[in-house]
């Protein structure tokens, strides 16, 4: 018939161990701040634009105004539609050729071809359009001025792209609510959450490492 442990048999195991759950949490932490100390840091800056209630006057034609006027109902009219286009002008590639150029990337990144400058500043970038209708334009950056001077590049030259395609007779197509400000403390690596994940994890494994070798001294005795 098998032994009933009961949660004070627990503790006692886990207070007899205790030294190895001591080392252990140190030794996964230390290793946990070294390495996060030394990843590349990186900064996010954060813009946000209003758009205008009605976005009118949509010419039909080539380009993309007239993929505009295919992929939204009804055409540009009403505030949601108007910043759903705003949205399409903000991610396109034109947009980030404009960023590539403005910015140097292939030379700041050391990238050979303007499509994979595209795609770094594609992956460096998060367009998002909140209940409300205001669009968030975060950039991420190793460089905290970069970041900064991007996010507002993004939200400033959407009256070029505008006048360029000639999707709106409105001007200016959407206003600058919030400009990005440059941040003063790196978005990433997350020192303090890593460690506290760091910190749980090596109690975890620290108490299971413990009832093995309580296991395991026991087996040894009995054999």
């Amino acid at each position: 018939m098998s032994e009933e442990i009961n949660i004070l048999d627990y503790f006692k195991v886990i207070k007899k161990h205790w030294r190895l759950l001591v080392i252990l949490f140190i030794v996964i932490e230390i290793i946990t701040f070294v390495f996060s100390i030394t990843r590349t840091k990186l900064y996010d800056a954060t813009a946000t634009i209003l758009q205008p209630e009605m976005i009118s006057d949509v010419k039909s034609g080539s380009g993309l105004s007239s993929l505009l006027a295919q992929q939204l109902p009804g055409g540009l009219y009403g505030g949601g539609a108007a910043s759903q286009a705003i949205l399409v002008m903000l991610k396109s590639r034109r947009m980030a050729e404009f960023v590539e150029q403005n910015f140097n990337i292939l030379a700041l990144y050391k990238i050979k071809s303007h499509s994979d400058a595209v795609t770094q500043i594609r992956g460096m970038t998060s367009i998002s359009l909140s209940k409300d209708n205001t669009i968030t334009i975060n950039v991420t950056a190793v460089d905290p001025k970069l970041a900064a001077n991007i996010a507002n590049f993004y939200a400033a030259n959407l009256d070029s792209i505008n006048e360029k395609l000639k999707i709106s007779s409105i001007k200016p197509i959407a206003t600058l609510l919030d400009s990005a400000v440059t941040p003063q403390f790196p978005s990433y690596p997350k020192i303090k959450f890593n460690l506290l994940v760091a910190g749980i994890l090596a109690l975890f494994i620290g108490i299971l490492l413990s009832f093995f070798l309580e296991y395991f001294s026991a087996f040894i005795k009995k054999s």
